[in-house]
């Protein structure tokens, strides 16, 4: 119960306080699900207040939070359109997938993120006592990167537009995207747990 209160103490003290903004990700900027009304933190926002109030730098945040009080367990969501990526025509090869998606920097993306949580959680308006402080570290905290692929089709080749190169290699853009967040790993210090790929319809079901 302890972690309950503490989540639901600290969400509410953030939207209070103006470092949580409550939207859906369909209105989050640049979302790859524009039909979701599933409740997130805009996380991006966050980070613009982190560095306008603590004179920070910029930092890699992740586009939305979701508080699960209930679960014990912070949701850090990231999204990217793979159905951008497909469409790309400047991105024709193999090599050049691969380049595009280690260019989105899950793992700092990750780091950054879990850095700002933990300012925010510092901050005297916010006013959490410092075993509360240890205890939200200790909380688990999920990785999502969520796509408009649909997994369920089995294939990207049912995408009308997909690239020809796609078809005639092993290593499909879910498999890449799956490698990809899987090197931030597990991070006992913060409780981060392994990160998962979701599509759309997935991330729907998943919350609710």
């Amino acid at each position: 119960m302890a972690i309950e209160k503490i989540l639901t103490n600290f969400l509410s003290k953030g939207i209070g306080t103006k470092w949580f903004i409550i939207s859906t990700v369909g209105k989050l900027d640049k979302s790859c699900c524009v039909k979701s009304n599933i409740e997130v933190i805009d996380f991006d926002e966050a980070e613009i207040l982190h560095r306008d109030k603590c004179g920070a730098s910029s930092l890699k945040s992740c586009d939305a939070l979701k508080f699960l009080p209930k679960d014990k367990r912070i949701d850090f969501i990231e999204m990217k359109s793979s159905k951008n990526i497909l469409k790309n025509p400047k991105i024709d090869t193999k090599d050049k997938l691969k380049n595009q998606i280690a260019k989105f920097d899950f793992v700092n993306k990750i780091s950054d993120s879990l850095h700002i949580l933990t300012a925010i959680s510092n901050r005297k308006e916010i006013n959490l006592s410092g075993a509360e402080r240890k205890l939200l570290k200790s909380i688990p905290k999920q990785a999502i990167l969520l796509t408009d692929l649909d997994f369920e089709e089995n294939t990207i080749n049912t995408i009308a537009f997909t690239l020809d190169f796609l078809a005639n290699t092993s290593t499909d853009l879910k498999d890449l995207l799956q490698g990809e967040i899987e090197k931030i790993g597990e991070d006992t210090l913060n409780n981060l747990l392994k990160p998962i790929l979701m599509d759309c319809s997935t991330f729907e079901r998943y919350y609710t």
